[in-house]
């Protein structure tokens, strides 16, 4: 078996090998160990025999890639944000491409120039809101492009993976807006009923759950005042285990939580309801709908000058509790992941973490809004 040596003069890597009396040269001018490796790669597949198919689009391989994606993590957020991101960006920029033909020059232009899709009128016409793609999103466009491209080395579509792809500095950080203090009040001061899904709100600020958690709540996830996540419902109505499993959490529930919930018990029993199968319900007592959610909250913003969506709550309550709770706390308490893994791996709940974090957030809460009464 040959091994890649670097060619100082040609500033690459290479091997010459000879099968059946036949000789072949395989290079690479990426520097390290990743071209020694993807010349290694590429002479063992040819030494065993096995080529490449270099005929098949980007078209065709994409909905083969997805299967793959659904087999392995379901039809949850995370194969949705890969078919998201081949369908408004990948395919329409590279569809009609062969896969082997694409370099990483290629991706990296791609990342570089690509510009938002926009929003799908009924009409079938696209309104397009902003200029740039976010950082996150660009981010989020590498991950996938990363991700498909795995996919294909393992087709053998591709001979290597990229391995330079990289967000331009230059792109923006989307705004995280939040609700001010007297915004927070005015949501808290709204009377019971003024919006069937008021309360989800209110507790969407009290907690930093994400959305699709708090429609998630069956009224089984609260014991000993301790909320277990453990399921979410996404925008288009389906129940998932959470956004990662980072998600999958606990959350111990005081005073402002538990007043929230108690409310909501009095609000659904006003109506009839003497029984759900979930805290928040729909209209009809059924499953929550994050579509009529959001609807009534974009009234409920235009109504008092507030701008965002409900996701606007949990960057609320992070924005609060910044400044008088520990990092890892909120990183805890919002299902984020830590930034050492081993915090995660070895770390366990210490005896009284979650009720301290509780206690902070009603103290933070009390005082954000007696502050905003004291104003009026």
């Amino acid at each position: 078996m040959a091994n890649a040596i670097w060619n100082e003069k040609e500033k690459r890597w290479r091997i010459d090998a000879t099968r059946e009396s036949f000789r072949k040269t395989f290079t690479s001018v990426k520097p390290g160990e990743a071209g020694a490796r993807a010349v290694k790669r590429r002479y063992n597949a040819w030494l065993s025999g096995i080529t490449v198919d270099t005929t098949i689009k980007v078209n065709k391989l994409y909905p083969m890639f997805l299967e793959n994606v659904e087999k392995k993590t379901g039809k949850g957020e995370n194969y949705k944000r890969h078919e998201k991101y081949g369908r408004l960006y990948i395919i329409p920029k590279f569809g009609n491409r062969k896969m082997a033909s694409l370099t990483d020059r290629d991706w990296q232009n791609f990342i570089n120039t690509v510009k938002p899709a926009g929003r799908m009128k009924r009409d079938k016409t696209r309104i397009v809101l902003k200029e740039e793609l976010s950082k996150k999103t660009l981010g989020n466009l590498r991950e996938v492009i990363m991700s498909f491209c795995r996919y294909a080395v393992s087709c053998r579509t591709i001979e290597v993976i990229p391995t330079c792809l990289y967000v331009p500095k230059s792109a923006q950080e989307g705004e995280k807006g939040i609700l001010q203090p007297q915004q927070l009040r005015i949501l808290f001061s709204e009377p019971s009923g003024a919006y069937w899904y008021l309360h989800a709100w209110q507790f969407m600020a009290a907690t930093g759950l994400r959305p699709g958690e708090c429609y998630g709540m069956q009224p089984g996830d609260i014991e000993n005042d301790i909320l277990t996540i453990s399921r979410s419902i996404d925008t288009n109505g389906d129940i998932t285990p959470g956004k990662n499993k980072n998600a999958r959490r606990r959350v111990y529930l005081r005073e402002t939580a538990k007043q929230i919930l108690s409310d909501q018990k009095h609000f659904l029993e006003s109506k009839g309801f003497g029984q759900s199968d979930w805290i928040f319900p729909g209209f009809e007592n059924e499953q929550p709908t994050p579509k009529t959610s959001y609807s009534e909250f974009k009234r409920f913003t235009a109504k008092h000058g507030i701008e965002g969506s409900p996701y606007r709550l949990r960057h609320t309550w992070i924005s609060l509790m910044k400044n008088d709770m520990p990092e890892a706390m909120i990183k805890a308490a919002v299902g984020h992941s830590e930034t050492m893994d081993t915090l995660r791996t070895y770390g366990h709940e210490v005896s009284g973490e979650l009720e301290k974090s509780a206690q902070i957030v009603d103290l933070v809460f009390s005082r954000t809004l007696k502050r905003c009464k004291a104003k009026v």
